[in-house]
């Protein structure tokens, strides 16, 4: 093989895999916050049901 080709692959390879880990943890770190946004939506829409209605902020146009 070329001295060529074995230097690409040498320094390719690592980088490669140290950018595939980085994509994976930075997947696994947006999925925690995606769950954690999802259970603190949940809470305030239990908090929001438990509310009498009439001290519910109106919505709607002025």
């Amino acid at each position: 093989m070329d001295s060529g080709i074995i230097v690409a692959v040498s320094v390719f390879t690592p980088l490669t895999l140290a950018l595939l880990g980085t994509l994976y943890r930075l997947g696994s770190i947006m999925g925690r916050i995606d769950e954690k946004l999802g259970d603190h939506e949940r809470r305030l829409d239990d908090l929001e049901n438990r509310l009498p209605h009439s001290r519910r902020p109106a919505t709607g146009s002025l």
